[in-house]
């Protein structure tokens, strides 16, 4: 759809760390993609409130980007969103490590696909704990927000629901492309 292009609109692209043209890094949490975000705007000049559209991993960083910055955003847009289902507890935090370890050598052949992203399995399996804890009230939320009203699970879907929200994210990397 963005190659149609859209009058009055610019599309830009970019590749989330570790995948497609972007190199690797060495902080793959959940924080520095959100982070991400403000990085790629600030490099392509971009003034207006954005559309964020994002595709699994990238459709939640773009609702918390949203969430945390609800005065810059347009709007956001989710294909296949990730909707993490809580597994905080110790059993689904060993079963999501284990079905990571299980999947490592299916990696290299995933990664072609855009299956996988180009970082280790224990790296992805870390990253889908964090997910977790991040939807889960009480575990792991960033900048203290622990215990905070209207920022658990619930809340947020109930508010996509009313407000929708959602997109991609990534990284400024020598895969960033735009569109006029």
């Amino acid at each position: 759809m963005a190659g149609r292009g859209s009058p009055g609109f610019r599309h830009i692209s970019f590749d989330e760390r570790a995948r497609g043209k972007s190199g690797q890094s060495a902080d793959y949490s959940f924080d520095a993609c959100v982070r991400d975000v403000d990085a790629v705007l600030a490099a392509r000049g971009v003034e207006q409130k954005p559309i964020l559209v994002g595709w699994s991993y990238g459709a939640l960083v773009a609702v918390h980007w949203a969430d945390r910055n609800p005065d810059r955003i347009a709007g956001v847009v989710s294909a296949d969103g990730a909707m993490p289902w809580g597994y905080t507890d110790p059993e689904n935090v060993e079963r999501i490590r284990a079905m990571f370890r299980k999947m490592g050598p299916m990696m290299p052949l995933l990664r072609p696909l855009g299956l996988a992203a180009r970082m280790s399995a224990e790296q992805h399996a870390e990253i889908n704990v964090e997910l977790n804890q991040l939807e889960d009230p009480g575990q792991g939320l960033p900048r203290g927000r622990r215990g905070r009203a209207g920022h658990g699970r619930r809340a947020r879907l109930k508010r996509a629901h009313h407000q929708p929200r959602m997109g991609r994210s990534s990284r400024p990397s020598s895969g960033a492309r735009e569109r006029e």
